[in-house]
């Protein structure tokens, strides 16, 4: 028998809900910026420290830092949205 891997599609809101649960633990969030960052080449995420009153990263890719902070498990990636 041959060994599969597969993963399970999660939406990318929901992905967003579950790394803000976990960060919030530590007074931190991750957001979406509300105008186009395309002009700035800063990302489309960016992660805030509610302490510090600072932005920790703007350049957040969303799937690799969900696995860092636990918030998405090795079978499960980021559905497309099509």
């Amino acid at each position: 028998m041959s060994k599969t891997t597969k993963t399970v599609p999660v939406t990318r809101r929901a992905v967003m809900q579950r790394v803000n649960r976990k960060l919030g633990q530590r007074k931190e969030a991750l957001r979406a910026w509300r105008t186009s960052s395309n002009d700035y080449s800063v990302g489309d995420l960016y992660h805030l420290d509610f302490d510090a009153n600072a932005v920790l990263d703007v350049n957040v890719d969303l799937e690799p830092f969900a696995r860092e902070v636990g918030a998405l498990q090795a079978w499960e990636a980021i559905a497309n949205d099509t």
